[in-house]
């Protein structure tokens, strides 16, 4: 059993938006798993035997071949969810886990964006540059992958990685499968104005009075490494508003 990080506790002393923010990436999770875990129990009721069969056959336009199809790709996609939560919480359990999903709806009830912190301009408080530093994923979670064929980042299992790498060097082969693109990089959800978008277009949402969370991308979502609220309560501003 996990436990879900404290990263928003001070979320009290920010505007009520970043509150609404912070508060919605602080539950959404937990909220996922639960759905989840629900939608595992009732699908793996349902009888998906017989359309498993017929598709075996070639019935595979079938209603049954295609309720099962369906549902089999449903009860996958919800046990690697759940699965993802799970390992990524209790690998780093000072820190959240947010699917891409959840993370996806967040960005557009708030009109944010995520991007590379390249391209981040706003100011960064020196506690949070810390957490940021302080912040160290394991040797796989900072791999990037790019897939050999179409040299498109992909999102890679460790555990099928793992098995694949070892059948490979059992067959002599080199690990053409996956190329390492290099180590990841953080990202950032800030809104737009806090982007340098210099030759990039954006368009369809408003600005919101928001500050930013920086997170590191792993497979199926992201960790929550640190977030911040008013720029003006860092510190380093404090005291130079006091010399």
């Amino acid at each position: 059993m996990f436990k879900f990080s404290n990263l928003f506790s001070n979320s009290e002393n920010y505007p009520e938006t970043i509150q609404k923010i912070h508060q919605d990436f602080d539950s959404i999770t937990l909220k996922a798993l639960q759905e989840a875990r629900q939608i595992l129990d009732s699908e793996s009721q349902k009888d998906i035997e017989k359309g498993k069969r017929l598709a075996k056959l070639g019935f595979t336009s079938t209603k049954e071949a295609v309720e099962s199809k369906n549902t089999l790709e449903k009860i996958t996609d919800h046990e690697n969810k759940v699965k993802n939560i799970q390992k990524y919480q209790d690998r780093y359990p000072l820190h959240k886990y947010i699917t891409k999903a959840e993370c996806k709806l967040v960005l557009e009830k708030y009109n944010l964006y995520i991007g590379d912190i390249s391209r981040f301009i706003g100011f960064v408080p020196e506690k949070n540059l810390k957490e940021i530093e302080n912040f160290k994923p394991t040797d796989f979670d900072k791999k990037r992958f790019i897939e050999f064929w179409a040299f498109r980042d992909i999102e890679v299992d460790e555990d099928e990685y793992t098995e694949y790498a070892r059948n490979e060097e059992l067959r002599g082969y080199s690990h053409s499968r996956y190329n390492y693109g290099g180590d990841k990089q953080f990202q950032i959800c800030a809104p737009y104005n806090q982007f340098d978008l210099d030759k990039s277009e954006v368009k369809g949402r408003s600005i919101v009075n928001a500050d930013p969370i920086v997170m590191y991308p792993v497979n199926g979502g992201y960790i929550i490494v640190s977030a911040w609220g008013d720029e003006a309560s860092d510190p380093i501003i404090v005291n130079e508003k006091n010399n």
